[in-house]
Formats: C-alpha cells, sequence, structure tokens
C-alpha cells in the first residue's frame, strides 16, 4: 500500500514532466486512434511477439486476444484486444505495434508488469464507507506461477475484524475454460439491521465457485458456501433460539460480460442471473434470485452513456442477516447514507459520462526501488452526470410509490495508476440537500 501512494504522489508531480502518450496501438509507427479505427480496416498477422512478460506465462496473454497468427484482423478489434489485456488487471499498460506492409505484418505486443507479491499492510473500506475501515496485514499474490492466479492471506482488524485465505483462478484446463474460487473466513461480523444497533456476531465460513466459461464472454457458475453463525440468544437474530445457525446455501448463476475496458467502460454489455437456495438446520430454507443488467452505449467516439437495472426478488421467510439493504454495498446516490431494509430490491441509474483530460500513459523518471514500475502510467479524467432511483420492501409490505428514493448529481473520474479509478461526486435528492460522496472504482 505504501509503495502505491508513493507512486501516485510521484505520478501527480511528474504528470507534466514526464513524456507521455494517450495512444497503446501503432500503425508502422503512427499511432490508431480509437476515433479513426473502423472494421473496414484489416490487417494479416503472420507473427505475434510478445515482449515484457518476464513473469507472465505468454498463453495468459494470447488467450485474451481472440485471434491468432495468420488472422485477418480489423484495427478496431486490435484496439478492443489491446484493452482486454489491460481486463486482466496483471498490467500497468499494454502496447500493440503493427510492423509490415500488406504482404507481412507483425505483431509486437509490449506489457508493463504491475507488482504482483504484495506483503503490505491492509487498509480497505466497507460497505462503501469511509468511516467503515479495516486494517492489518495481508500477502496478495496477483500472478502466481505467471498464470493469473490470485493468492490471498490476510489479517484485519477495525471494522468487521477477520481472518481469511482466499485463491482464485480465472481460466484453467485450457479449452475447458473453467475456473473456481475458494475461500475460507473466519470472523466478527456487525449487523446492518437496524433493530439490532450494530450487533456484532460471529461468523466461519467456506465459499467455492467452480465455473465454466463458454466463448470468451459467457460465464456458467455453481457456488457453495457453509456458514456457523453465532450471536446472544438474547437478540433473537438467529432462525435457531439457541443463538446459532448452520446456514448452507448453493448458487447458481449465468453471466455475460464484453465490456471493452472494466475500469471505466465505454462499450458492451455486463449481464448477470442468479438464483439462491439457502437452508438452515436442514429445516428452514429459503430462496433468493436476481438479474443486474449494465449497458454501456456510446454516443459518440469519447462520451457514452452507461445504464443499470438490478432486481433482487426472495421467498420465503429471510433471516435478519441475508436481507436486502440500501445504504450498505448497495445505494443511491442523493440518499448515499440512508439505510433502509427490506426482502427485496429494486435499482435503477443512469450516468452520462465524458473526458475532461483524455487518458495519456507517463514514463516517469527512473526511481530507486521502483525502476520496472514507473513506466506506462495511466493518468486522466472524465466527468459524469447522473441519475438513480430505487427501492427495497418486505413481502408484507409489497412495493409501491412510497418506498422509492431518488437521487441526481455530477462528479469527476480520476483515472490513476495502481488505483484505477477514484471518484468525487456531489448527489442531491429532491429537496436539493448535498452530498459529497468519495469512492474507489465507478458506482456501475
Amino acid at each position: 500500500m505504501l509503495k502505491k501512494l508513493i507512486l501516485v504522489l510521484v505520478t501527480f508531480i511528474a504528470l507534466f514532466l514526464a513524456p507521455s502518450g494517450s495512444c497503446q496501438v501503432f500503425f508502422n509507427d503512427l499511432p490508431v486512434k480509437q476515433t479513426a479505427a473502423e472494421e473496414t480496416s484489416f490487417v494479416t498477422l503472420q507473427r505475434i511477439e510478445i515482449i515484457g512478460n518476464e513473469k507472465t506465462k505468454s498463453e495468459i496473454i494470447l488467450r485474451e486476444l481472440l485471434f491468432e497468427r495468420g488472422s485477418r484482423v480489423s484495427l478496431s478489434k486490435l484496439i478492443l484486444a489491446q484493452k482486454r489485456i489491460l481486463n486482466t488487471g496483471l498490467f500497468s499498460g499494454a502496447r500493440f505495434d503493427i510492423i509490415g506492409n500488406k504482404d507481412y505484418y507483425i505483431l509486437i505486443i509490449t506489457v508493463y508488469e504491475r507488482w504482483y507479491i504484495y506483503p503490505i499492510p491492509l487498509l480497505y473500506i466497507n460497505e462503501r464507507s469511509w468511516n467503515k475501515l479495516s486494517y492489518g496485514l495481508q500477502l496478495l499474490y496477483y500472478n502466481f506461477l505467471g498464470r493469473d492466479i490470485l493468492l490471498n492471506l490476510s489479517a484485519a482488524f477495525g471494522y468487521n475484524p477477520q481472518f481469511k485465505f482466499a485463491y482464485y483462478n480465472p481460466w484453467f484446463f485450457g479449452d475447458w475454460k473453467l475456473f473456481t474460487n475458494f475461500m475460507m473466513y473466519q470472523g466478527k461480523v456487525k449487523a446492518k439491521n437496524l433493530e439490532l444497533d450494530g450487533l456484532e456476531y460471529d461468523e466461519k465460513a467456506i465459499d467455492w465457485l467452480l465455473g465454466k466459461r463458454f466463448g470468451h464472454f459467457t460465464y456458467l457458475g455453481a457456488a457453495y458456501n457453509y456458514s456457523i453463525i453465532s450471536a446472544p440468544a438474547t437478540e433473537h437474530m438467529t432462525v435457531s433460539s439457541s443463538g446459532k445457525d448452520n446456514f448452507s446455501s448453493v448458487t447458481l448463476s449465468l453471466q455475460f460480460d464484453n465490456r471493452d475496458w472494466i475500469d471505466l467502460p465505454h462499450r458492451g454489455w455486463d449481464m448477470k442471473l442468479w438464483f439462491k437456495r439457502a437452508e438452515i438446520h436442514n429445516l428452514h430454507h429459503y430462496y433468493k434470485y436476481g438479474i443486474d443488467l449494465r449497458r454501456y452505449q456510446p454516443l459518440s467516439q469519447q462520451v457514452s452513456v452507461a445504464l443499470r437495472n438490478a432486481t433482487i426478488l426472495s421467498h420465503g421467510e429471510i433471516p435478519l442477516y441475508d436481507r436486502t439493504f440500501f445504504g450498505y454495498q448497495e445505494r443511491i446516490r442523493g440518499h448515499f447514507y440512508d439505510v433502509v431494509e427490506g426482502e427485496n430490491l429494486l435499482f435503477g441509474g443512469v450516468e452520462l459520462r465524458f473526458p475532461i483530460v483524455p487518458i495519456r500513459y507517463l514514463n516517469l523518471p527512473p526511481v530507486p526501488g521502483f525502476e520496472a514500475y514507473s513506466r506506462y502510467l495511466k493518468f486522466g479524467v472524465s466527468g459524469g452526470i447522473f441519475y438513480e432511483t430505487g427501492a427495497v420492501w418486505f413481502h408484507t409490505e409489497g412495493l409501491n410509490r412510497d418506498r422509492f428514493r431518488t437521487g441526481f448529481g455530477a462528479g469527476v473520474h480520476f483515472l490513476l495508476p495502481y488505483i484505477d479509478v477514484f471518484r468525487i461526486d456531489l448527489g442531491f435528492n429532491f429537496e436539493w440537500e448535498p452530498q459529497l460522496i468519495a469512492e474507489i472504482k465507478t458506482a456501475f
């Protein structure tokens, strides 16, 4: 974390002193702008070379291209392939050079690897609130074996103290295209329910997700969770009168995600359907299911609109610790700090996004200890104008107009190296009461 902060600070200082550029794809040393690339401009690639992947296996990069040697590829698809390589999160930058003539073209891919091993202090925000900070120590290995595998061992204190081990592999067994995520967790969790007034309960959990990719953008997965949840019996938080619930669930999910750039998408879809069956003590069971639709539609080469609709529905009696909320992970800007509880949720949002300072890539002067990580660092500024609305409700209440909360406003997005996106928004409700919001990553 300390090295990340130092790098970001140095980047700001050197912004107007360092050589920079806004393009990442070059044709015979001439920049190919996204605004000029067309589906009608094709090249046939006779050879593909990769430079700079000292730790990352070449196949991890090649599988993101969706084309191979000998393919006839449009310039616009080359730009999308370059963004997919960045979407892996393994590189601070990636440059494509197309060299040759109409009879023989070579694609040279130059990647700039990030730090992959972080034995660092831990500091992060819970539930999108700066008042809910966790701190501690963690060991992160982002590119284990050079195969884009993530290992995470952490001990966190402060808000929701916990010990956690996680393993994530986004693609294994080659053409089978399987992916998996495994996590073991033990900690204390602060209840979100207003009636429990911040009660802390104990949770031990094991999560395992196994899935398969179909093509490059479609994911089908099945996840199993087993948790032991303990709270004082006098608080009546658990289903069991003893204050201890043995909770298990199976979740099936289907996702299609072809966003061009995960950090700040300009075009594409991210759609997810899911269904969960949960059981407590093999007696009490209930169901939750939902859909999350996100569309990123370009209005021009630089301006786009982001739209999101999310719905969560349930059937059966939902335990207190698995209810649905606004005011935690899901929030409405303009009512950002309002906590609303229920068993079902509906959300809709739209945001117009436009560039203020076009993305540029900086090469900073070498700094002792940072030589390999001071090249090709991105910086840019964009703006957004947003409108969001949503409601949560209990089965017994039903959905009506009075349940909805609506907000609107505008914000600035800073694209930074290693942090990716830092966002400052000014939101309003219909009474024009302002809220200043600072967050990492885009809202959706």
